[in-house]
């Protein structure tokens, strides 16, 4: 049922359901926010815009150096290998942080992995055959790679993945 009451049939429902941070503590605070995503910027080290305040995580607005972009990623090993690095450089180590993203999901037997960043791009060109669900999909803007995702060549996206570093 839509918000105006009215019933729409249907065979199948799809619902992407994601978050808005919540980042008014942040702002009150006098941290500076990124605009684009939301989330609470930080430098490389996980520094917010006050060097004695560290974010990880959802929260953390990232600057990532293959993208020259800001991310804030929502997946839990980002927030584990981040909060990691704000640890560290709490204590004094100044560890940059620099991974490049990568995913993997398992549904109905089937896996798919992601590595990088595309936030948009120019055109996907996929090598393989996504029906026999055997692939490497690269998303690309310019001339230049952003992200892949594979299915059945995990040997071919650790590649790409070692490229990306």
């Amino acid at each position: 049922m839509l918000e105006g009451g009215q019933e729409v049939p249907a065979d199948l429902v799809i619902i992407g359901a994601g978050i808005t941070p919540n980042n008014e503590l942040a702002k009150s605070a006098g941290l500076t926010v990124d605009s684009a995503n939301g989330g609470i910027k930080v430098n490389p080290f996980m520094q917010t815009s006050d060097p004695d305040i560290f974010a990880a995580g959802d929260i953390a607005s990232v600057p990532h150096w293959y993208s020259g972009s800001n991310l804030r990623i929502e997946h839990w090993i980002v927030a584990q290998d981040q909060g990691g690095f704000a640890a560290f450089n709490m204590l004094g180590k100044m560890l940059p942080y620099g991974a490049t993203p990568f995913f993997w999901t398992m549904h109905y037997g089937k896996g798919l992995q992601y590595v990088g960043n595309a936030q948009t791009w120019d055109e996907i060109h996929v090598d393989g055959d996504i029906k026999d669900h055997k692939f490497l999909a690269y998303f690309i803007k310019g001339d230049k790679v952003m992200a892949a995702a594979a299915q059945g060549r995990s040997t071919d996206l650790l590649t790409v993945f070692e490229a990306f570093n």
